[in-house]
């Protein structure tokens, strides 16, 4: 019996997701370096930099006509490293030239053509070797061009005004056989070399989600780590929550990286959050606090804690003052009656009327405060 051709085709996915999911390579770190060059018939503008893991390392200076080095590689690295291709500014105008039918003098439209050649290398968090590569290929004015097949050590070209500079190429041996040795020297290089590494710093926090504020936005921040290989998740007891966003790897100012995610979570979710990130080799695990910075409960808390310590001190002024205002009128009152009492003693038959509006008010102020205690 013949299979339908969309069983077979069904069939043969499958069987590659399998092989995909038991035999995938393991997380691993990806090392290059690279020499990118721009030319433009605007002036004409010429560029070149050296590139290791993100990191510019060294660039061609257009007026001293020489490279110059950028970073503080040791010693032994730029003796042991590849030096810069051999091919020169003019050598790049000549074939922007050759390109553009323009003169160096004149040239109506704006032509740009790049390079970029190098190597990459992909090592296992041991530090093994898994895989290695190498590439120089060209662009003209925005579109692929043409590119140098590694294995069979042939130009390829990408279009049709391509093909007379394939078949120039292919002839020069002595240009092959150099791009050759330097690419191999360049992997073998990379294989090698061990970039000074810088573990990541790791924050959790949480804001509440604006469509629902029934969940919580749970962020994890990993930064500050070199090289740029990373992998970060946030994990709900042992288990893996689908990241809602992700910044992707971000360069700092410090030639170091930062990386966000962010999940959706339950507000009662408050327990078993990590963020789990692996770099260099090792993986680094961070607890959430169950602090969340935005949300309501905690601005009420605030506010609570404000007005309690503005209120209480306030009422304990104002219950003061009532209480020595009491006090003042009493002894008021008490100093009048005892005027009159002196007065009466010395045999003065006189009576103000003052002192008897002042022992009449003293008596009833005592009986009120008589009343008030039983």
């Amino acid at each position: 019996m013949k299979l339908p051709v969309y069983v077979k085709w069904i069939f043969k996915m499958f069987i590659a997701f399998v092989l995909f999911v038991h035999f995938r390579p393991a997380y691993c770190e990806r090392h290059y370096l690279q020499y990118v060059y721009t030319v433009t018939s605007s002036g004409p503008v010429y560029s070149a930099v050296a590139l290791c893991d993100d990191i510019q390392i060294s660039h061609y200076c257009d007026k001293t006509r020489i490279w110059i080095r950028d970073t503080d590689l040791s010693a032994d690295d730029w003796r042991s490293g590849p030096l810069e291709p051999h091919e020169s500014r003019d050598w790049f105008l000549n074939l922007l030239y050759t390109l553009t039918n323009c003169t160096n003098s004149k040239c109506p439209e704006l032509h740009t053509l790049q390079r970029r050649t190098g190597c990459e290398v992909m090592k296992s968090l041991s530090g093994e070797v898994e895989s290695q590569t190498a590439y120089d290929e060209y662009g003209f004015d925005g579109v692929e061009f043409i590119y140098l097949n590694i294995n069979t050590m042939q130009w390829m070209a990408n279009s049709l005004s391509a093909e007379e500079i394939k078949m120039k190429w292919d002839m020069n041996t002595g240009r092959i056989e150099y791009l050759r040795s330097y690419l191999n020297q360049c992997m073998t290089w990379l294989s090698t070399y061990n970039s000074t590494k810088s573990p990541p710093k790791i924050d959790m926090f949480a804001i509440e989600a604006h469509h629902d504020r029934r969940k919580l936005n749970l962020t994890c921040m990993a930064t500050s780590f070199y090289p740029k290989e990373i992998k970060i998740d946030i994990t709900l007891n042992g288990i893996k929550l689908e990241s809602l966003y992700s910044t992707g790897v971000r360069p700092n100012h410090d030639n170091t990286f930062q990386i966000r995610t962010t999940v959706e979570i339950n507000r009662e979710d408050k327990d078993g959050l990590e963020c789990h990130v692996t770099h260099s080799n090792q993986t680094l695990r961070t607890k959430w606090d169950g602090n969340c910075k935005n949300c309501p409960e905690s601005s009420i808390t605030h506010v609570i804690v404000f007005v309690t310590l503005a209120i209480v001190p306030a009422a304990l002024f104002i219950i003061l003052c009532v209480s020595r205002k009491k006090k003042v009128k009493n002894c008021n009152l008490v100093n009048i009656a005892l005027t009159g009492v002196f007065n009466k003693s010395s045999g003065s038959d006189e009576e103000h009327p003052g002192q008897l509006e002042g022992m009449q008010q003293l008596n009833g102020s005592l009986t009120n405060q008589n009343t008030d205690t039983n």
